[in-house]
């Protein structure tokens, strides 16, 4: 069964900032970015 994003909060929140810290987060795309980058 597949957990969603909520029901580990904490410990995801807590992995996002180590990923930030050591330059590892590569966040998507969006696409109101994607629609900036096209023109």
């Amino acid at each position: 069964m597949k957990m969603s994003y909520e029901d580990n909060l904490k410990q995801n929140l807590d992995d996002l900032v180590e990923r930030m810290k050591r330059q590892a987060y590569k966040p998507q795309l969006s696409m109101i970015s994607a629609a900036f980058v096209s023109f």
